[in-house]
């Protein structure tokens, strides 16, 4: 039986405007960004016949969200700081075991 692979490597901690996204895209923005995808590339479509979009949807939710993040009050970005906090505190205990456990 051969060992396991050890990989040292720790996840890297989200960006703010990430964990803004996790918090949330899904109770929130998804339905809008959804809307505005839809105008953007109809938008791209009508000005740009024939050529392809210059960014994707995943792009363009990025963008969005790190918009609406900056956009956002000192008591909200306070409340995703915490968050991202007890992300980064959930993986630096958990990290290494989960990953055992999955290899197992």
């Amino acid at each position: 039986m051969r060992g396991l692979l050890k990989l040292k490597a720790k996840p890297k901690a989200l960006q703010e405007w990430q964990v803004y996204h996790l918090m949330m895209y899904k109770t929130q923005w998804k339905a809008i960004i959804d809307k505005e995808w839809e105008r953007y590339k109809s938008t791209w479509e009508a000005e740009n016949p024939g050529t392809k979009l210059d960014q994707t949807r995943f792009t363009f939710m990025n963008s969005f969200m790190k918009e609406k993040y900056r956009e956002q009050t000192e008591e909200v970005q306070s409340s995703v700081k915490k968050r991202q906090e007890e992300l980064k505190a959930e993986v630096d205990t958990n990290g290494e075991d989960k990953n055992t456990e999955y290899q197992k």
